[in-house]
């Protein structure tokens, strides 16, 4: 096989061909312009997920760690104990073939309900030490009273109905998309017509180096409490899963902040999560595990 073939088949045949040959369905509702999701559920290895990047040329496989590659390594994760030469036979013919996609796949950020999304916001007051968010987080959750006043005068914190924390989630143009809410008796939730993305954290305005991700907005304050007050990093919440606008900001921010650590909970999910963030990157990413604890709030109550 000469490299010029290798090279002719790893530009001209796309990942998501591939895929839909396989029997693969394309979720246009958990894609976008730039990730594309795609689920097997009834293959011989039971319910597969793989996402597509880089333009069609790349993919990685989000339940299982380190798993990802061009188009040969797909064929060879399809196919397991394919060897090169038998990748080659079965791209020759999917070379140059467009995939089937739908005329439109969901714009990287809601447009329909942003509006309204930001009156929702403006409605709500503040938490301050009078109300019953701000007891939550100081009480129950043991932020200290600087982590919650940071993050109020921020203005990423709003006061929801009985006593919940409501956590902006804004995109690459710092445009709300959403929040997470969580309060006394209310476990992990986003609004409704929202879109996640990312909620922020820091102790300084700009100049930051580090990038720190972890899965929720308390154990992003819980971090920064605990690393005590860096002003080199910025700590973001995911709020769990990584549609195509978390990724796409995960992305941009990873451009300018070298420094990535995957601050994911210590288990064996927070694990693989952690692997998926390392593969959408093109800098190392550095795990960051609590210590004898699940999450980082969890760690910091145990103090």
């Amino acid at each position: 096989m000469s490299d010029q073939e290798i090279t002719y088949l790893r530009d001209n045949v796309d990942c998501r061909t591939l895929l839909e040959r396989e029997g693969f369905t394309l979720y246009p509702g958990e894609s976008s312009n730039h990730v594309w999701k795609y689920v097997r559920k009834s293959g011989a290895d039971g319910h597969q997920i793989i996402i597509v990047n880089n333009h069609g040329r790349g993919w990685f496989a989000p339940l299982e760690n380190q798993v990802k590659g061009d188009v040969f390594g797909l064929v060879q994760y399809l196919y397991r104990g394919e060897n090169f030469g038998r990748a080659r036979v079965r791209l020759r013919k999917l070379a140059g073939i467009a995939p089937a996609l739908p005329a439109t796949v969901r714009p990287s950020a809601p447009a329909q309900n942003g509006l309204n999304l930001v009156d929702r916001w403006k409605s709500r007051q503040m938490p301050d030490p009078q109300s019953a968010a701000w007891r939550y987080l100081t009480k129950e959750r043991r932020l200290p009273v600087a982590t919650v006043r940071r993050a109020v005068d921020a203005a990423v914190l709003a006061e929801g109905p009985y006593g919940t924390m409501w956590a902006a989630h804004c995109d690459v143009e710092r445009t709300m998309t959403g929040w997470e809410m969580r309060g006394p008796n209310m476990k992990s939730a986003f609004c409704k017509g929202g879109e996640k993305a990312l909620f922020r954290f820091a102790w300084a305005d700009s100049g930051y180096t580090r990038l720190a991700i972890t899965e929720a907005a308390i154990d992003s304050m819980s971090l920064a409490t605990l690393e005590g007050k860096r002003s080199d990093t910025l700590y973001v919440s995911t709020g769990g899963g990584m549609g195509p606008l978390t990724a796409r900001v995960i992305c941009q921010l990873g451009e300018t902040l070298r420094d990535v650590v995957a601050a994911t909970d210590a288990n064996a999910a927070g694990d693989r999560y952690a692997a998926m963030i390392g593969d959408m990157l093109n800098v190392p990413v550095r795990r960051l595990r609590p210590l004898r604890h699940a999450d980082w709030n969890d760690q910091l109550k145990s103090r």
